[in-house]
């Protein structure tokens, strides 16, 4: 699933949990998986900085030939 999906999937679960009206047993459900999302999201969130870092990288490179070529 997407960062995006991941995202909405977990602003659903937190307004769930905001609720009064669910039992402790499916908080503790929701909860769970509410983790669960969170640490996917982090990862792709890690994995998004390092292309980005990377196109970063790219680019400095390109840069740095322009001015070396003048």
């Amino acid at each position: 699933m997407g960062y995006e999906k991941n995202l909405e999937k977990l602003e659903e679960i937190l307004k769930k949990l905001d609720s009064e009206e669910i039992t402790l047993e499916e908080s503790l459900k929701l909860y769970a998986e509410g983790i669960k999302l969170a640490k996917e999201c982090m990862k792709q969130l890690k994995e998004l900085k390092g292309q980005f870092e990377a196109l970063n990288a790219d680019m400095q490179k390109i840069d740095a030939e322009d001015f070396d070529n003048d």
